[in-house]
């Protein structure tokens, strides 16, 4: 996770991301050799405004609880459905309440065959 957490790219509020490192930074160093990156631009950050961060407020206050349990249950089902047809794939499908998971291409089944043989 301390990886994941230094290598996070925002894609707005660059200075959110900024002090979620600060915060965090005593912990990651524990995992990683260089968890504190210098602050550098990069085109990924975009500053929003007008409309755009009208439409981003209110949509996010839209989606609060109770609407958003609504959105996030409509998309449950919609994922269970895509996923349970595809049982019969190969790859990692997970369906649980705890884990959607819907990889029918990936390799990582076989790796951990492969390691386990050399175990």
């Amino acid at each position: 996770m301390a990886m994941q957490y230094a290598s996070l790219v925002p894609i707005y509020n660059d200075s959110l991301i900024r002090e979620f490192h600060q915060r965090n930074i005593g912990w990651m160093s524990r995992y990683i050799r260089s968890a504190n990156r210098p602050h550098a631009a990069h085109r990924y950050a975009i500053e929003l405004q007008g409309l755009v961060l009208f439409l981003k407020n209110h949509i996010e206050k839209l989606l609060y609880e109770p609407l958003g349990d609504v959105v996030e249950r409509f998309a449950e089902l919609l994922q269970r459905y895509v996923i349970s047809r595809h049982r019969s794939s190969r790859g990692r499908i997970v369906l649980s309440y705890h884990e959607l998971a819907f990889h029918p291409d990936t390799k990582v089944p076989a790796m951990v065959k492969q390691f386990e043989l050399l175990a």
